[in-house]
């Protein structure tokens, strides 16, 4: 499935199957259909999904994982991936890089569950995700969205390097827009 103003580039070799995190707390890796219960107690969470649309009552936390695996088929290393801690290997969360359905442009984003949060897993996450999206992927930009009153994820994506770009509306709502250059995530972390 092609999207409009995307080619895919791929400039490694391969994704590997698990990504280590610089600080080794935790590892990245494809989510898939063995998810399907930390997907939906991540997709039910109030807290968790106070800036989103809705909550997922789980036959439609399955069929958003359903998506996402299919997504991820039609788009090699596009997707989300799964924070997995690198001790336990408990589900910690989601990255994602992905089309934003509205303008075609690729997105970073993250979702934890509430214990992990307020310690950089969301920066590191993000992070990691922008160092694929430019390093792995040779994307050209790429950008990050929020909900205008969670300052929380502006700051992470500022952290991150993202300028913010002004106000649109994706996923059915008003967000806060943000977005990085190839050119200048290298200038700061390449």
């Amino acid at each position: 499935m092609r999207k409009k103003g995307f080619t895919l580039r791929l400039y490694a070799m391969e994704i590997p199957e698990k990504i280590p995190s610089p600080s080794g707390r935790f590892a990245l890796r494809p989510l898939s259909l063995r998810d399907q219960g930390d997907l939906y107690r991540l997709d039910s969470d109030v807290r968790v999904m106070e800036y989103f649309p809705k909550i997922r009552n789980r036959p439609e936390s399955f069929e958003y994982l359903l998506k996402a695996l299919k997504y991820a088929e039609e788009n090699p290393g596009l997707g989300k991936y799964v924070l997995e801690a690198a001790e336990s290997e408990d589900f910690m969360g989601l990255a994602v890089i992905q089309h934003l359905e509205e303008s075609g442009e690729i997105e970073v984003g993250y979702r934890l569950h509430r214990r992990y949060w307020g310690n950089g897993l969301a920066t590191e996450a993000a992070g990691m995700m922008l160092d694929l999206g430019f390093r792995l992927l040779g994307l050209p930009r790429l950008v990050g969205i929020t909900h205008p009153d969670n300052l929380g994820s502006s700051r992470v994506l500022e952290k991150i390097g993202m300028d913010y770009s002004g106000m649109g509306k994706h996923y059915e709502i008003e967000v806060k827009c943000f977005a990085i250059e190839r050119e200048k995530w290298q200038k700061m972390f390449g």
